[in-house]
């Protein structure tokens, strides 16, 4: 399957010297990242995130500094899950019990009934085929260099900073 995913500049070198890259685990958000790790079974310290070409997708993940990968990444190399489903996981971490992300918080079962958490982490680790998704939101254990078959520098995004020109010239 084709996957893009934006990476910054230093996976790039990585993958051009011919190594694997593997993503270090995030401080912001290594407790989510660790449920869902647990969630797929996968065997890394931090996912990679991505989508697939031709599918519907909320945000192209492009940031200041960053390089589109174009990846053909066998399919057993795969996860996917509904990127709306974890977006929704990420915002109730906080009712989630500190100690069994499957578990809401006793406190928080107001704001989170259990059924519902229940539904998101059942999405989230029921595997199916890309069309059955809303919007497919790729996983990546690792990105193999052997996988790149293009790569493209964003074209900056001047409109924001034309404006702000625009307004001291006035």
């Amino acid at each position: 399957m084709i996957v893009e995913t934006y990476q910054s500049p230093v996976v790039k070198k990585t993958l051009d010297e011919g190594k694997t890259y593997y993503a270090l685990p995030s401080i912001n958000l290594d407790k989510a990242y660790r449920c869902l790790i647990d969630m797929l079974h996968l065997d890394c310290q931090c996912p990679i995130f991505g989508v697939l070409r031709g599918y519907k997708q909320c945000t192209n993940g492009a940031g200041t500094s960053s390089i589109k990968l174009i990846l053909d990444v066998p399919d057993e190399e795969i996860h996917l899950t509904e990127y709306d489903d974890w977006a929704e996981f990420l915002h109730n971490m906080k009712y989630i019990n500190p100690v069994n992300y499957r578990s809401v918080n006793p406190t928080y079962l107001e704001s989170l009934p259990q059924k519902h958490l229940d539904e998101i982490i059942e999405s989230l680790t029921t595997p199916r085929p890309p069309k059955k998704y809303k919007i497919p939101q790729v996983v990546l254990e690792r990105i193999d260099p052997a996988w790149v078959i293009g790569s493209e520098v964003p074209a900056a995004d001047n409109s924001l900073v034309d404006k702000i020109k625009d307004l001291f010239q006035r």
